[in-house]
This record gives structure tokens, C-alpha cells and sequence, in this order.
């Protein structure tokens, strides 16, 4: 430090975990579906879809776009 400057504070930045949030929206149907997971993986994601095809949305008709 030098006299006639500010003091400068450093700190340490503590990584307390990581996790993931899955989000589908509906919105012109004012609908969202949140699941946040422990990881990013493929069969976490599976699940997430699993849950809203065969769960969420199980009388929802397919258009065949």
C-alpha cells in the first residue's frame, strides 16, 4: 500500500458444489416443468423426458409433424 491510495481486499472464491436444472416451458399455456438433478448426464436427462412424455403430458396426442 502506498499512502494516499485505497485499500484493495482480496478474497478466495469457495466452490461449494454444482448441480443441474432441467426446464421445459409451455408458455402460451403459462406451464413450466422444473427438476433440478445432482449431474448433467444423458440418463438424468432420459428421465427428465421420461417424466414429462409418460407423466406430464400422457393424453397429449402426437401430430405427426
Amino acid at each position: 500500500m502506498k499512502p494516499g491510495s485505497l485499500e484493495k481486499y482480496d478474497y478466495e472464491y469457495v466452490r461449494n458444489g454444482t448441480c443441474n436444472i432441467f426446464a421445459a416451458v409451455e408458455p402460451n399455456a403459462g406451464k413450466h416443468h422444473i427438476q433440478v438433478t445432482d449431474h448433467r448426464k444423458r440418463e438424468d436427462y432420459a428421465k427428465f423426458m421420461r417424466w414429462l412424455i409418460l407423466i406430464r403430458y400422457k393424453n397429449a396426442e402426437y401430430s405427426g409433424l
